[in-house]
């Protein structure tokens, strides 16, 4: 491995010095060493579209930039496992925005500023059953009215119920007819 020159970038991280790698410039083998890599797999990769630039030489060979090869492999590789091929960087902030905005609705959750919907559901059915049976219970309560004029305010209850719904009053069960 040769050593970098003066401004050459490192990796960061505890590694001994005699171990560190050049970030930018690497050489086929200082990529193997860097990466892990044979260098037939490595060669696979340039014809699979490594980034890479010819060396200063014909003889100095492909030069690689560590960073730009990482970011190649990932790429790659969620591409190979069925990804959408775009870049990681899209991905990245993608996952980002979406881990803070789960974070924004657990806090509000949490805040009672939201509530499961399930919840909601039941909470709504309930209160709409309990509005129903009020409704339906009103010409009981109304004293003083013949049965005619019961039947009418009935058939007005339900008339209404059936508006407030949405459906029509033939899908709802009739009311019971009153003797008379």
């Amino acid at each position: 491995m040769t050593l970098p020159a003066e401004g050459d970038e490192w990796m960061e991280g505890d590694v001994p010095a005699a171990e560190t790698v050049p970030v930018r410039g690497l050489s086929k083998r200082d990529l193997a060493s860097a990466t892990g890599y044979t260098l037939s797999q490595i060669d696979k990769l340039c014809r699979a579209g490594l980034p890479a630039r010819a060396g200063a030489s014909k003889r100095a060979g492909l030069r690689f930039d560590l960073p730009a090869v990482i970011e190649w492999i990932a790429e790659h590789r969620v591409a190979q496992q069925g990804g959408d091929g775009e870049p990681l960087h899209v991905v990245k902030r993608r996952l980002a925005a979406a881990q803070a905005r789960r974070v924004e609705l657990q806090n509000a959750e949490r805040e009672r500023e939201l509530v499961p919907l399930d919840e909601f559901c039941s909470w709504i059915g309930q209160r709409h059953g309990e509005f129903r049976t009020r409704i339906l219970s009103i010409p009981t309560q109304v004293h003083g009215l013949t049965d005619d004029q019961r039947d009418e305010l009935e058939q007005a209850v339900w008339s209404a119920l059936a508006d407030l719904s949405g459906m029509t009053r033939e899908s709802f069960i009739e009311p019971p007819a009153s003797a008379g």
